[in-house]
């Protein structure tokens, strides 16, 4: 059996797909580049959301009644006065209770007292 020898071209076919193929692929990866694009601009807008909403937040907080916020202002140095005066008060009586050691100690270390206990 005798098969005919067929040359293709190959050359040409070949170099027509390949371009077709590598459009096909710059196109896709255009695609691909747009779509990361467009999520990095959505979640940069997010956290700008966010942030404006934060801000909205502390703002309308903070824009309240002009009474209110003396009201606020008030409280907030009467607490501080408090806090203050407990920490005082702590003070005092821890050095209270130094001193009432060490009375106690001298008391028990000085031989007067043991005079005292025998009268």
């Amino acid at each position: 059996m005798w098969l005919p020898d067929i040359v293709l071209d190959v050359s040409s076919t070949s170099s027509e797909d390949s371009d077709e193929e590598n459009e096909e692929l710059n196109k896709l990866q255009a695609l691909q580049e747009k779509r990361i694009n467009e999520e990095e601009e959505k979640k940069k807008e997010k956290s700008k959301e966010k942030i404006k909403l934060k801000k909205k937040r502390k703002r309308s907080y903070s824009s309240s009644t002009e009474e209110d916020s003396s009201k606020q202002k008030k409280q907030k140095y009467q607490k501080k006065e408090k806090k203050k005066e407990k920490k005082n008060k702590s003070k005092k009586g821890k050095h209270h209770k130094k001193e009432k050691k060490k009375r106690k100690k001298e008391k028990r270390s000085s031989p007067d007292r043991s005079e005292f206990t025998k009268k």
